[in-house]
């Protein structure tokens, strides 16, 4: 897919590897402290990009949720790059319909109802009927991965 798009893949990994950080931390981390988990292992190893770039690219949507209707399409931060959000005003069916009429392929794991995809111990498949993003985090209060906080939005 990478090769299909042209894109330029780099991967950001943990300092630590996870079965180290499971015995370190407990195997039930993600649900004890899914903050902690989400900064040590995607906010921290992200930082060497974040620090050098200009913008922070994300794909989120005012329809997700009552979280996300605020969602401007430009957002500076207080200490980081501005955030572009370029699907913001798009709906569900706007981003289909995008994705039919320029041959974008749907993720693999959306036929699993799988709508909206975080890590692994953190997103279960959707209900039908159920909000796209009540996969994630399910019974647990958070709505947020911190990869959508630890950048805080500077204020007007």
């Amino acid at each position: 897919m990478v090769r299909d798009l042209g894109l330029r893949l780099e991967v950001a990994k943990p300092a630590m590897p996870r079965d180290e950080f499971l015995w370190q931390n407990g195997a039930d981390i993600m649900a004890r402290d899914p903050d902690f988990c989400c900064a040590r292992n995607k906010i921290d190893p992200l930082r060497p990009w974040v620090d050098r770039a200009l913008g922070w690219v994300s794909g989120l949507r005012r329809d997700q949720g009552k979280t996300r209707d605020h969602v401007h399409v430009l957002q500076p931060t207080e200490n980081g790059p501005v955030k572009v959000h370029p699907l913001a005003t798009m709906t569900a069916a706007d981003v289909a319909d995008y994705m039919t009429r320029n041959g974008i392929p749907e993720h693999p794991l959306k036929a699993k109802r799988f709508l909206s995809i975080g890590c692994w111990p953190c997103t279960q498949a959707v209900l039908d009927g159920e909000d796209e993003r009540s996969g994630r985090w399910a019974g647990k209060g958070k709505t947020e991965c911190g990869l959508h906080t630890f950048l805080k939005a500077k204020e007007a």
